[in-house]
């Protein structure tokens, strides 16, 4: 089956028809066998069935149940009922729900609806109180919560009272991630009629094809005929208007058609849910929603708001005209109501130069609540009206009135607005390298964003352009966990703490959680075409901050090969790496490709198949691909596609072995991790534990001169190397340490006597014996005895318990037959899990020496 099914349509009842053929491809008895069932969305990739599966018809049966359940539970207004006969807990009315999959366009008509909630009766989702089929009637119902398919697919939530009842109100909710739904927006209110008098109406949000999104009202819960629409498009204002009587107003645009609407709510909650939701469709905020949305609702109360939107007056600035120029005296405050205010800074050459957009709610002359700054601040750049603005003004007179009936307000104001905002942003990682003339003008392009507690920030999967620091009050990061079906909190961010950095440098990124504030919030919020306008502006590159941003994936992703690094190194590997972004379905790497870099998933997620089968998916904080860097001329083991836009931080080889030029022992641990048996005897013996572990064996075999010579020599390599030959004195001491490692190693009666070449030999006792020893006679028999070592003892090392204890405790990887790929090479990597052994006690207990005797020399 495949998504390119012509002639069906989603959720219209269809017939499936089987028939016996020799070219058929499917192959059933003689007879035909009819199955009936509604047509249901399927995975984008296809589906495939056996034929037994299908002559079964529960699969079939399964899908057509899980599409009915997700069109028909959320609709479900599931309450504790009371009637004449007795209470029925968290039971719902069939009338209520046909009447629902009517409005909502799941159903066509009464008989449809009555079909469709039938099926779920039948496979015992819907569990009626009394016997019969399902009907359209007053009888209850209930949702069978222990079935499978409903707890695979979501669970029961509370709603909060609207006030009329007391009652529990609950909604069928589908797991998944966080997002807007008007589905469950509806609930008694009360709407003022031409005559002046409240009438009593059932309110729902609901979409048509001509009218687009609208509020529907209706005379009770089951009714089919609204007696009104008030179509969302077509709403320019909502606001509170009687917060006494929870009153509020919907002002709709000139010449739609429609007239304003007063609503009552019966409780204040109840109100404040209705203009949340409906806010976000209305373009034109109400005065008292700018101020409680701009950094002064942050410090004032109710009863502070309507008084001060009392003392605004409105002031419309045409087009083109300047609102107020640099070094002009700033007496008033402002605020943006509505268009798009130019913010221009002054350049080197003197001239006006265009900065940034202010969109509603910006603020204008705040340095005025700063004591520091006196009762005239100069404006520090000038602004200008990019398109008819309305701004509402508090002149100085009211100001100071204001100021003197709330005298405590001055104070949190001054905070509010004080050049703390500054060191805020100068202690961002990102912004770290910024000088403080940048930083003020950075300063400039910032925006206020207040947010009440439980007020979203952003869904995830919305698409992201903003960048944020908190400068009071707290959020949490909650993102959804498919695996264990629940939102789970990711993180919790608190004051002077910064999110969603790579809005700021990457287009059309969706955000990868729902941010909710868990208290009254004041965020600075910096847009994207601003801070690259900066970077123009303060003539930066974009990859400085990308750097910081890679740093910090080091820093907060736990790749385990990179913990011999130290994080002051994490600048210089990120200077190697790359930052790499690519649409939904695009293959990063091929099975069987030659591999060459190696990728950690920063934002998105990919998928890993190997010979067509889906292996699994790796999302933010997961690699792959690491291999590449360590093991020449290898195979991708898999192929690598995105299921999202995804951004991925890429690091050549070429730039990996750069990076451990002067880094060896981290290298090793790397090439340790990533190669396991396929190591080469370098990873081993520059590696920490390895050289111990190494030593120990060849001392085993009374081998151990070799590894000894190696390490003396390189240690005298890198000492000679600093000292000053032309000075007779350490010229000296470099002769005599150079003389003490012949005689011990090669001079034919040496006590530790090694393997290497005669002409190795006499070339290095010749240097030696003329006084004419570097830092670099010993470097080619430094180099003969590790491929001696490698030749003669790393395969047998491989196979001993010292190598197991030195994997044991780098923690190597280790591959499931199952996945090896046909071609690829038998070697680990991120496709499987880690699995490291439990750590083993006593590792590094000295072998027996020469002499036969437990101790050490």
């Amino acid at each position: 089956f495949t998504q390119n099914c012509k002639g069906l349509t989603v959720g219209n009842p269809y017939k499936l028809i089987l028939r016996t053929g020799k070219t058929m491809e499917l192959v059933m008895e003689d007879n035909e066998k009819c199955l009936e069932f509604y047509a249901f969305p399927i995975p984008r990739e296809g589906l495939r069935l056996l034929v037994s599966e299908i002559k079964d018809s529960s699969v079939l049966k399964n899908f057509e149940l899980e599409y009915l359940c997700q069109k028909i539970l959320p609709l479900v207004r599931i309450e504790d009922r009371v009637s004449a006969i007795g209470t029925y807990n968290k039971s719902f009315i069939a009338s209520e729900l046909v009447s629902y999959l009517q409005l909502h366009g799941v159903a066509k008509d009464d008989n449809a609806a009555v079909e469709k909630c039938n099926v779920l009766q039948e496979a015992g989702i819907i569990i009626p109180y009394h016997s019969g089929a399902f009907s359209n009637s007053g009888r209850y119902y209930k949702l069978n919560v222990e079935h499978e398919i409903l707890k695979e697919l979501g669970a029961l939530k509370n709603l909060p009272s609207n006030g009329i009842r007391s009652h529990s109100h609950l909604r069928f909710y589908e797991f998944g991630p966080l997002s807007r739904d008007t589905k469950g927006l509806e609930g008694w209110l009360e709407k003022k009629s031409k005559l002046g008098y409240w009438q009593k109406r059932f309110f729902r949000v609901l979409d048509d094809e001509k009218i687009g999104l609208h509020m529907a009202y209706f005379e009770n819960t089951t009714s089919l005929c609204s007696r009104g629409q008030i179509p969302l498009k077509f709403m320019k204002m909502v606001q509170m208007t009687d917060p006494r009587n929870f009153v509020f107003t919907i002002a709709m645009k000139p010449r739609s058609g429609h007239k304003s609407y007063a609503i009552r709510a019966p409780t204040k909650e109840a109100c404040e849910e209705w203009l949340d939701e409906l806010k976000y469709y209305a373009p034109r905020l109400s005065p008292y929603d700018v101020v409680r949305s701009s950094p002064l609702g942050f410090v004032m109360n109710e009863e502070m708001i309507y008084n001060f939107v009392k003392l605004l007056k409105s002031k419309i600035v045409k087009k083109d005209s300047w609102i107020c120029k640099r070094g002009d005296k700033v007496e008033d405050f402002y605020l943006l109501r509505e268009g798009t205010m130019g913010i221009y800074v002054r350049t080197k050459e003197g001239k006006d130069q265009f900065y940034c957009k202010q969109q509603p709610v910006s603020v204008l002359g705040e340095s005025l609540f700063i004591r520091q700054a006196g009762p005239h601040a100069p404006s520090k750049a000038s602004c200008k009206a990019m398109e008819e603005c309305e701004l509402l003004v508090l002149t100085k007179k009211n100001r100071k009135a204001f100021l003197s009936q709330y005298p405590g307000v001055a104070g949190q104001l001054h905070n509010l607005f004080q050049s703390s905002i500054n060191s805020l942003i100068e202690n961002i990682a990102i912004f770290k390298e910024l000088s403080p003339a940048d930083i003020a003008k950075l300063k400039m392009g910032f925006c206020y964003r207040t947010l009440k507690k439980g007020e979203k920030l952003f869904y995830e999967g919305d698409i992201g352009g903003e960048f944020y620091i908190v400068y009071s009050g707290s959020l949490t990061i909650l993102q959804h966990d498919n695996q264990a079906q629940k939102d789970r909190t990711l993180n919790v961010i608190n004051k002077s703490q910064y999110f969603g950095e790579l809005a700021l440098m990457l287009d059309g990124i969706p955000r990868t959680a729902t941010v909710v504030a868990t208290q009254p919030t004041c965020l600075l919020s910096l847009k994207k075409e601003t801070f690259q306008a900066f970077l123009k502006m303060a003539k930066m590159e974009q990859s400085v901050f990308m750097r910081q941003r890679i740093v910090n994936t080091f820093k907060t992703y736990d790749i385990p090969f990179f913990e011999a690094i130290p994080q002051e190194a994490y600048d210089d590997l990120a200077k190697e790496a790359e930052v790499e972004t690519f649409e939904k379905d695009k293959v990063i790497f091929r099975e069987r490709d030659v591999g060459d870099k190696f990728y950690i998933v920063s934002f998105g997620e990919v998928a890993i198949t190997v010979e067509g089968k889906l292996i699994k998916k790796l999302k933010q904080g997961k690699f792959f691909g690491e291999i590449a860097l360590v093991v020449e001329d290898t195979p991708r083991t898999a192929t690598i596609t995105t299921t999202r836009p995804t951004v991925l931080l890429s690091m050549h080889k070429s730039s990996f072995a750069k990076f451990f030029e002067e880094k060896p022992e981290a290298l090793a641990d790397v090439q340790l991790k990533i190669a396991g048996k396929k190591c080469q005897l370098r990873s081993v013996i520059y590696h920490p534990n390895g050289n111990q572990l190494f030593t120990q064996f060849l001392k085993s075999q009374y081998a151990d001169e070799s590894i000894e010579y190696w390490e003396k020599v390189r240690k005298f390599r890198k000492w000679a190397a600093e000292k000053d030959l032309t000075d007779s004195s350490e010229m000296k001491m470099v002769q005599e340490s150079a003389s003490k490692i012949v005689t011990r190693y090669i001079r034919p009666d040496a006590e530790m006597k090694v393997n290497i070449s005669n002409k190795m030999t006499q070339k290095i006792i010749s240097a030696v014996d003329a006084g004419q020893a570097d830092a670099m006679t010993f470097a080619e028999s430094e180099e003969e005895i590790v491929t001696l070592m490698s030749r003669d003892k790393l395969g047998s090392f491989k196979q001993s318990k010292e190598f197991e204890m030195l994997m044991s405790l780098v923690g190597s990887y280790e591959v499931d037959a199952t996945t090896m790929t046909k071609g690829g090479k038998k070697r680990g990597g991120s496709l499987f899990e880690i699995k490291l052994h439990d750590a083993i006690q006593g590792i590094m207990t000295p072998r027996p020496t020469r002499n036969g005797n437990n101790e050490s020399k």
